[in-house]
C-alpha cells in the first residue's frame, strides 16, 4: 500500500496548528487537516502537511490575486510531490464571489495540465464557525456546550463586536489558550452531517469539494 500525501492550506494557526510544513499522520493533525481526513472516510495510508495560504507567492501574470495565489499553491503541491491539495480561506465579510470564485476558476484552469487535484473551501465568516456548532464536540474539547450556536454563519459582524464566530468561540472555550489543540479535538469529534446542516454556505460545499476532488485520489490508491 502506497502512502497518499495531501497538503492543506489555511488561514492561520487555530485551524492548522503549529507544525507547519511538517508531514504527519492523521492522528497528529490539527483541526482543518483532521476534518479533511474525516471527510475522506479516514484512509489509513494518507498523511497531511499544513501551510499558511497567505504565505504562498502568487504566480506572475495577470488575473485576480487570490487566483494567482491558488495556482501558486497548486504548483507548490506538485513540486512537493503531493497527491492532492486543499485550500480553505475565511470569508471575513467579503462577498463570496470576490474570494471563492477566483480560487475555483484558477484551479479549474490547471485541471488537465498534470497538477494535483485541489479542493477549495470558504468558511463563513471564519473557520471558527465550524468549531462552535456541535455541543458534544465542544464538550469533548473542554468548552462550554451551552454557548454553541446552531446557525454560526449568521454571525457576520466585524470581529471584536461580539457578533463574529471568533468572538463566540473565545466565549465557548474561555479565551485563546490552547485553541488550536481544542479545535483539533472538536474536529475529531464533530458530527459532520450536523456541520453541513448548520454551515450550509461554507462547510457543506467544502465537504462536497473534498469528496469530489480528493476522494478519487484516495480511493484509486487504496483500490476501493
Amino acid at each position: 500500500m502506497s502512502i497518499r500525501r495531501v497538503v492543506v492550506y489555511g488561514d492561520g494557526p487555530y485551524d492548522l496548528g503549529p507544525n507547519l510544513g511538517r508531514e504527519v499522520a492523521p492522528d497528529q493533525t490539527y483541526a482543518l487537516p483532521r476534518l479533511v481526513h474525516r471527510l475522506l472516510d479516514e484512509p489509513s495510508d494518507t498523511f497531511y502537511a499544513a501551510e499558511i495560504f497567505a504565505s504562498v507567492p502568487p504566480v506572475h501574470g495577470r488575473g485576480h490575486k487570490y487566483g494567482r495565489k491558488a495556482q501558486g499553491a497548486i504548483r507548490q503541491a506538485r513540486q512537493g510531490r503531493y497527491h492532492a491539495a486543499v485550500i480553505v480561506i475565511d470569508r471575513d465579510r467579503a462577498p463570496g464571489t470576490r474570494k471563492l470564485r477566483p480560487l475555483q476558476e484558477a484551479r479549474d484552469q490547471l485541471q488537465h495540465q498534470g497538477f494535483p487535484p485541489c479542493a477549495i473551501g470558504m468558511a463563513v465568516e471564519a473557520f471558527d464557525a465550524w468549531m462552535i456548532a456541535d455541543g458534544n464536540a465542544v464538550k469533548a474539547a473542554g468548552g462550554n456546550p451551552a454557548k454553541t450556536h446552531r446557525s454560526p454563519e449568521n454571525l457576520d459582524k466585524k470581529e471584536g463586536t461580539g457578533g463574529h464566530p471568533k468572538d463566540l468561540a473565545m466565549q465557548v472555550f474561555g479565551g485563546r489558550d490552547r485553541v488550536a489543540e481544542k479545535y483539533a479535538v472538536v474536529a475529531a469529534n464533530a458530527d459532520l452531517a450536523l456541520l453541513e446542516r448548520t454551515c450550509p454556505k461554507g462547510f457543506a460545499p467544502f465537504a462536497e469539494e473534498v469528496r469530489e476532488w480528493i476522494g478519487p485520489v484516495v480511493r484509486e490508491e487504496s483500490g476501493a
